[in-house]
């Protein structure tokens, strides 16, 4: 039980650190398609 316990605890930083990838992306990709869409 304990070790089930810590396991989400331990993989808790790389999947905030994914997600903030994404999200990041996500931005970049956001802000080249709104200056795309500024340029046609």
């Amino acid at each position: 039980m304990p070790e089930s316990a810590m396991c989400p605890a331990s993989r808790m930083p790389e999947k905030a650190k994914r997600s903030k990838q994404i999200v990041d992306r996500t931005k970049t990709e956001d802000a080249l398609f709104i200056r795309k869409k500024k340029i046609e």
